[in-house]
């Protein structure tokens, strides 16, 4: 009795799988980095976001990220964070990937600040892998309580 093409089977899987899925399509390539992936996109940036009564604090992980590579915005109260990560495994091309977890490639995160901050203040720094970003608040934009009226 003929077996059945395993490649083949996995592949109809696959596929089928695709077509029954809400989720981001997989492409499938012959790139020596494996038989699917999934099509380049933009990351999405982790934070830590705290305040203090002078300043709000923002914290981010950035593995693999140059310095260079970091780009940091604030307009009033929205902060925005755009950078690109790169792999060391970009420099051996001819290697196969056996498991990939890392993210790699642009990423960013827009984030609404709780309160207004003295742009002209904002300080950054980039130290082994984490940004850190100080906000100093803007005065008179403390946090009003609003009273509700049931009607």
């Amino acid at each position: 009795m003929n077996q059945p093409d395993k490649t083949n089977i996995r592949q109809q899987t696959l596929a089928s799988l695709i077509e029954n899925s809400s989720e981001m399509p997989i492409t499938f390539t012959t790139k020596k980095m494996g038989e699917w992936e999934l099509p380049a996109e933009e990351g999405k940036l982790s934070i830590d976001v705290a305040e203090t009564d002078t300043e709000i604090l923002v914290v981010s992980t950035m593995a693999g990220a140059e310095f260079d590579a970091i780009d940091v915005n604030v307009h009033n109260d929205v902060l925005t964070i755009r950078g690109r990560r790169y792999s060391l495994l970009d420099n051996h091309p001819d290697a196969t990937i056996l498991c990939q977890e890392c993210f790699w490639g642009g990423f960013s995160r827009t984030v609404i600040l709780p309160t207004e901050v003295k742009v002209e203040l904002v300080r950054a720094e980039y130290r082994n892998g984490v940004l850190s970003i100080i906000l100093p608040k803007r005065k008179g934009s403390a946090k009003i309580k609003v009273k509700i009226i049931e009607e």
